[in-house]
């Protein structure tokens, strides 16, 4: 191993690169089949094994020190935690997981309530790297009709992770997720979600279940989302970590008008994330919704389990493209709308970097309407991500009650530092003429 001085002899993304294969190497020596007699084995134990007995009173994960070997963590078979009851906040290691066996549909997860204040908003800028005066500036958001500042939505993704993994455990991986943002949750406001098991199946190696997912205040439904979710199981195993990823294959509308033809499939330069991946700002991100998923923050857990190493939660692949706070804001050009007249910080030494835009004919306001996320290869501490931009969809002109506009739906590609695709976030828009009064 380098000394700590390697990072400024090799430069910061040389350095990533060379941690980045290193864990890679250390990630892949660790995979191996699921092993056992009758029982699930979560993290492959190695060699030497010493065998153990296992409860059969109850569904634990046991873990085991083998001389000079890893820790070995098995689930056991017996009468376990059902869907239905919360796990217990805080003890190591979630060491309750669910076997996709004994879910079933209609269950319903365990009803979080999580009372917003001014810290969660602070919390959630840092948490999220997200500096746009909506989600910190009180006086800015309401001159613009809004109710107050508010959660973003990286936010809302990341409290609906923690609710599912409350209810799950760490044993289970995140394959898919959808949200649709409805309404606002300000300081004051208490987020309270709620969720059900809408279906499971299997698919190819995965023991999916579909989650419903639910998030409202006092003025009703702030937003909607849904979770694929692959589980361990008593049949299959461990669940085995998602190392490749294909974008996603769409259908064109049938209205796909002419005037879109020519930007469509054309994939925008990549865009790089100002900071990597890094432990402290993954820990950062639990901090804002409390989220106590020991592969986030927990490194000796985290080491002995199938990832072999703290992982950043999927639903941050925003967070690591975000720009700079100093050259963030609704104007570039002028990013702090308390003092207008300052410039960015550090200069731009050009324009600011932006994804190709499509802007249908007429188009003068946009409504986000739903974001649909796709996971693969876990991103970990080190790693530089980048993302380019496509166009990828496109309606026929529609009549809304905000006005005739239409539907148009982009796809963003993440990408780690070896150019492998990590994750792909669909997001349709509404663009739309706005009417006058």
């Amino acid at each position: 191993m380098r000394p700590p001085c390697a990072r400024r002899e090799l430069g910061s993304e040389q350095w990533g690169q060379q941690q980045g294969a290193r864990r890679d190497q250390e990630y892949r020596s660790l995979q191996s089949p699921a092993h056992g007699h009758g029982s699930l084995c979560v993290a492959p134990a190695q060699a030497p094994e010493i065998n153990m007995p296992l409860s059969t009173n109850t569904r634990s994960v046991a873990s085991r020190f083998p001389r000079n070997g890893r820790r070995r963590w098995t689930v056991a078979r017996g009468e376990g935690r059902k869907s239905g009851q919360p796990r217990a906040r805080k003890e190591c290691a979630m060491t309750d997981s669910l076997l996709w066996e004994d879910v079933n549909e209609g269950d319903e997860l365990p009803v979080l309530e999580y009372p917003i204040t001014v810290k969660n908003l602070v919390m959630g800028v840092v948490g999220t790297r997200d500096f746009m005066p909506y989600h910190h500036d009180s006086a800015y958001t309401q001159s613009i009709g809004s109710r107050d500042q508010f959660v973003n939505t990286m936010f809302n993704q990341a409290l609906f992770g923690r609710f599912v993994t409350d209810w799950c455990g760490p044993d289970a991986d995140f394959r898919a997720t959808t949200l649709n943002m409805i309404g606002q949750v300000c300081p004051g406001d208490t987020a309270i979600l709620e969720g059900r098991v809408a279906s499971k199946r299997r698919e190819g190696d995965d023991y999916l279940v579909e989650l419903e997912l639910n998030s409202r205040n006092h003025l009703g439904s702030a937003c909607i989302s849904t979770a694929t979710m692959a589980l361990p199981s008593r049949e299959g195993g461990g669940v085995k970590p998602r190392l490749e990823l294909a974008k996603p294959q769409i259908e064109l509308d049938p209205g796909f008008p002419d005037f879109a033809r020519e930007w469509l499939g054309k994939e925008s330069e990549p865009r790089y994330g100002a900071y990597p991946v890094s432990e402290v700002q993954i820990m950062y991100w639990a901090d804002m919704v409390e989220d106590s998923n020991p592969l986030y923050e927990d490194t000796e857990y985290a080491r002995d389990s199938r990832h072999a190493g703290i992982i950043a939660p999927p639903m941050a692949l925003i967070t690591w493209t975000m720009d700079r706070p100093g050259r963030s804001g609704v104007n570039p050009e002028a990013p702090d709308v308390g003092q207008p007249e300052r410039g960015p910080w550090p200069p731009r030494s050009g324009p600011p970097t932006a994804a190709a835009r499509f802007d249908p004919p007429g188009a003068t306001a946009t409504v986000a309407t739903i974001s649909e996320q796709a996971y693969g290869k876990p991103l970990r501490p080190g790693d530089r991500v980048s993302a380019s931009t496509e166009l990828v969809n496109c309606s026929g002109l529609k009549q809304t009650r905000l006005g005739p506009g239409y539907f148009t739906t982009v796809l963003n590609n993440y990408y780690n530092q070896d150019g492998e695709l990590v994750g792909t976030n669909l997001f349709t828009l509404l663009r739309y003429t706005a009417q006058e009064g």
